[in-house]
């Protein structure tokens, strides 16, 4: 029985997951750097693999727990994601590129400004994603 959940403010996403895994909201404390807490106990979560290299159970628990929860919309089925919007890792010629797959039917997307139940919508819709490297790419558990 966990009394509290010590998240990130400011990142969205991680009270909508932890909503989506039947943790309330109440549960929650937002902390940043000057957040200061005494806990009689304290559970850390470590990293269950390295960065690229996840167990395979882990993808098979995240697909478990949130595509049942996916947005109900019509989404394209080719995606481009977008690197537009980050100030680091941008694509300088970007709009070229978007140009060149829009004659192949691609939809660009700009995957931090959708929730994450429309994330997860877009990519497990999705036959064909083109991106670059970027945290966009998380989301490609759901393809």
């Amino acid at each position: 029985n966990i009394d509290k959940f010590i998240v990130n403010k400011g990142i969205s996403a991680i009270a909508e997951t932890l909503e989506m895994v039947g943790i309330p909201l109440s549960k929650l404390v937002f902390s940043d750097s000057s957040t200061h807490i005494q806990a009689k106990s304290l559970l850390i979560p470590f990293p269950t693999g390295t960065t690229g290299n996840l167990p395979s159970w882990v993808c098979t628990f995240l697909r478990e727990k949130f595509l049942k929860h996916k947005a109900n919309i019509d989404s394209p089925t080719r995606l481009y994601i977008s690197r537009s919007k980050p100030k680091y890792r941008i694509i300088t010629n970007e709009e070229n590129v978007i140009q060149c797959l829009l004659k192949f039917e691609f939809t660009p997307v700009w995957v931090e400004e959708h929730n994450f139940a429309t994330q997860i919508a877009l990519l497990s819709n999705a036959e064909v994603v083109v991106a670059f490297h970027g945290t966009g790419l998380t989301n490609l558990i759901w393809f």
